[in-house]
């Protein structure tokens, strides 16, 4: 079965990349000829490839985001199976839809408005190609358990075309429920589903010597501090990659860290061999899950904190709440850090998920 799948894969985000890659690997394991559909939605390249320095009253292009650009257009060109033809808007989807048997949207928030210019991106809810085309949502977020009003009506009637829908956090299956009566499951995002090799983990130098590893996907004092305290108290060298490419999204701030500005293939590397990880990331917690790695995740206290839902739903499910780190805690990082994690429940766990998920995936393919 030809299968395309939908979703923000031409971010430069390190989560974005990886879990697009590892669905395309788990469909194409299973016998399914799976390709990624090069959409490049307009919001998504503004949002989260396309800062200047001129947004910020400045003259010069950022030396930071033209590395990051380079180092993902690289991983996309190697590692990637994208479409021969790019869709720049969800009317170039329309007017010449790929020719699949199936599509599938998914994983990330590609459901969250926030991150598709504050409105409900049809390109994402798959609203190309002919009616006999499976039409599938997998592991999909909407980044907390809320929508806002005004968007209610539009989702109700775009989801009710899919043939299956499957969830990445519980927190949204009463939302899915109350506002279009569709019930969905949950499923496990597709880094968890089919991991991540070994091989594209390269090894950072710094690995010669103990380190933590910091990765922030939102500029928080609170992780800022956390990860101080636990460098002093760990005596652990820390490393801050962030997942933005502007100067003034990106800046350290009060963290006391070395920033580094990894290829996708490195910042694996510098998860997999880190002493410690710290992040308010959901795939930076996958990653750390499936290498064994020893983490914490730091609760985001700004104004994008409805998005700890994310983080806190994986956590519970496989038994691992207490290494989400609050304001309530935070004054003991060091012996939450220091807290042994059982690895061979957790991945006992993540195995039973798994087949629930790969089950979920063959039945909404096959429509059985």
């Amino acid at each position: 079965m030809r299968v395309g799948i939908v979703t923000f894969h031409h971010a430069n985000n390190y989560g974005s990349v990886w879990q697009v890659h590892a669905l395309c690997e788990h469909l194409n394991a299973t016998g399914q000829s799976a390709a990624i559909i090069d959409y490049r939605s307009a919001a998504i390249e503004k949002a989260m490839r396309g800062w200047r320095w001129r947004d910020f009253g400045l003259d010069r292009r950022d030396r930071y985001q033209r590395r990051l650009e380079k180092r993902f257009r690289g991983f996309r060109r190697k590692q990637l199976l994208l479409t021969a033809k790019a869709y720049p808007s969800p009317e170039a989807l329309r007017d010449d839809p790929p020719e699949m048997d199936a599509y599938i949207t998914g994983s990330d928030q590609v459901w969250n408005p926030t991150y598709t210019g504050g409105r409900l991106d049809p390109g994402y809810f798959l609203d190309f190609g002919p009616p006999g085309v499976r039409r599938v949502a997998y592991a999909v977020s909407l980044g907390s358990g809320t929508l806002a009003e005004r968007h209610h009506a539009e989702f109700a009637r775009r989801v009710s075309c899919f043939d299956a829908i499957s969830l990445r956090e519980a927190t949204a299956v009463p939302l899915l429920r109350q506002v279009a009566g569709v019930e969905a499951g949950t499923v496990l995002d597709p880094v968890l589903l089919k991991g991540l090799p070994d091989s594209l983990a390269l090894r950072p130098k710094a690995a010669r010597r103990r380190y933590l590893f910091a990765f922030r996907t939102n500029r928080d004092p609170f992780i800022d501090a956390t990860v101080n305290a636990l460098s002093r108290q760990l005596g652990l060298r820390a490393y801050l990659a962030t997942a933005y490419s502007s100067a003034r999204a990106r800046g350290r701030e009060g963290m006391r860290a070395k920033q580094v500005c990894p290829t996708p293939c490195e910042w694996l590397g510098w998860i997999r061999h880190a002493d410690l990880v710290v992040t308010n990331s959901f795939h930076a917690t996958a990653c750390s899950l499936l290498f064994r790695r020893d983490f914490l995740v730091a609760e985001i206290v700004t104004e994008a904190r409805e998005t700890n839902a994310r983080m806190h739903d994986l956590l519970e499910t496989i038994g691992l709440a207490d290494r989400m780190v609050s304001a309530a805690t935070a004054t003991r990082p060091a012996e939450l850090a220091r807290a042994p994690i059982d690895w061979d429940a957790v991945h006992d766990a993540i195995d039973r998920l798994r087949g629930r998920s790969s089950e979920f995936l063959r039945h909404a393919l096959e429509g059985a």
